[in-house]
Formats: structure tokens, sequence, C-alpha cells
């Protein structure tokens, strides 16, 4: 019994270790998982108009916090590493429409938040415009 005990106090720390580690978002492999049963993921209109002027009022230094209000939960998160391939930072994905199994282009934002919970970089991928957005992890987000 207390073996069980320990072996699901574990599983729990790396469940929360995993879900810190993204800030609370999903794995790209759940998003992904869950288009193998259907067509195409298209994001519902609301959730399309969140994301995209959402995105309009993120800025290079905004608070994670600030994201989710503006543009609401991500679809999924991938972690991010610096050169030395230390976890530095999460990208967080908000995605308008994607084939399964990449079988196509996806329309997307990326929003890279870092441990300090700062945004350092936004992509956005859509067919009527491509922006890129990037800042050096540097003190002058940490000074606002």
């Amino acid at each position: 019994m207390r073996r069980v005990l320990i072996t699901a106090g574990l599983a729990l720390l790396v469940l929360q270790g995993c879900s810190l580690r993204l800030q609370g978002a999903p794995s790209e492999r759940e998003f992904f998982r869950k288009l193998e049963t259907q067509p195409a993921y298209v994001a519902d209109p609301a959730r399309a108009d969140a994301i995209l002027s959402g995105v309009r009022q993120i800025n290079i230094c905004s608070r994670a916090k600030d994201v989710r209000r503006l543009m609401g939960e991500p679809d999924y998160g991938s972690v991010a590493y610096d050169t030395n391939g230390n976890h530095d930072a999460v990208i967080w994905s908000y995605v308008l429409d994607a084939e399964p199994a990449g079988g196509g282009p996806m329309h997307a934002v990326a929003i890279t938040v870092n441990a300090s919970r700062y945004v350092i970089c936004i992509v956005t991928l859509t067919d009527s415009e491509f922006f890129f957005s990037l800042v050096d992890d540097g003190p002058g987000c940490h000074s606002r």
C-alpha cells in the first residue's frame, strides 16, 4: 500500500512539473492527438477574433496574464531551450486552423513567455500577415 501511495505521489509531481514547465498549457502532443480524429481544426469565430485582436494588443514585455486575458488559454505549449540546452521559456500556440498530422499549413500565433512570465517573442502566421518580434531576455522587461 505504501509503495502505491509513493508511486501515485511521484506521478502527480511529474505531471505537475510538466504543467508548470508549460505554464498551464496542454502539450503539443495532446493538441495534435485530438486532431487525429477530425478532418481539420478550425477555431470558432469568437476564438479566432479573440486571438487576432488580442495579438495586436500584446507587446514584448507584456505579462503572461495579459496574454491569457486578451487571447484566452493557449491551444498548446512547447518548451523552449537556450543555446546551452537549458529550459528558459515556453511557447504558447494559439491555432486558427490546422490539418491533422501536419498535412497542410497551420495558421497560428505563437507567444514565447520566459520563466519570469514576460513575453519575449511574438510570431503570427496568417494568410493576411506575417509578423515577428523578438527581444533579448535582458533586464528591460524586469524593470517595467
